[in-house]
């Protein structure tokens, strides 16, 4: 399993042409699982923080809605996973690819890997920034969502993940043109504008606070 994260990040252009002859599900599931692993660690110091600033009789009220978006969390980036293969799969047809979904579906997990990086930095970033008092009042979360949008660990915070999803953009390029059997050219074009459009709603979302 870490060999072949090893090679399918740090030389996917001979990794993903061997994988793609007997594509396996286990290895990008555990990859994506660590990442919704990860990201749900990295919002605990936020949900204590609420947590603290409700009366004690609305609590477990609050409780119910951070554990929804605990779940949320968690089975989102299978959500994704299974969003960005069929935008992957769309694209490249353009280009007259062949190659089953399925084999398509299960290399582009290995490119998540990445993201455990990018989500490590944001749990210490938040952790860091989050009030150790709680907030005080609404206004006080809007000035948290600020001061994680602006301020200097979370344009450190930000910058670390633009790069790991450049990282991942490369790694599903190489995916793409092996299950896909086009270009990778062909593959870059089809990954960055998935990328691409990921990355300006998320800079969007980030500065709407």
């Amino acid at each position: 399993m870490l060999s072949a994260l090893r090679a399918a990040l740090t030389d996917p252009a001979s990794f993903f042409p061997r994988e793609a002859e007997e594509p396996s599900l286990r290895g990008p599931v555990v990859v994506v699982a660590a990442v919704a692993l990860v990201g749900l660690a990295s919002s605990i110091p936020v949900f204590s923080a609420i947590l603290g600033t409700v009366p004690s009789e609305a609590q477990p009220f609050v409780f119910v809605g951070l554990a929804v978006g605990a779940v949320t969390g968690l089975v989102g980036p299978f959500v994704v996973w299974l969003v960005y293969a069929l935008l992957f799969y769309g694209l490249s047809a353009l280009f007259n690819a062949s190659g089953e979904f399925r084999d398509l579906f299960t290399l582009v997990g290995w490119g998540f890997a990445p993201r455990v990086v990018a989500s490590l930095v944001s749990a210490v970033v938040l952790f860091l920034l989050v009030p150790e008092s709680g907030f005080s009042d609404p206004t006080g979360a809007q000035q948290f969502a600020r001061d994680v949008a602006t301020s200097t660990l979370g344009l450190v915070g930000r910058g670390v993940g633009l790069l790991m999803t450049l990282w991942s953009a490369w790694v599903w390029t190489h995916a793409v043109a092996a299950a896909r059997d086009v270009s990778k050219r062909e593959a870059a074009i089809s990954v960055g504008i998935v990328v691409g459009v990921g990355f300006l709603l998320g800079l969007a979302s980030t500065y709407a606070v």
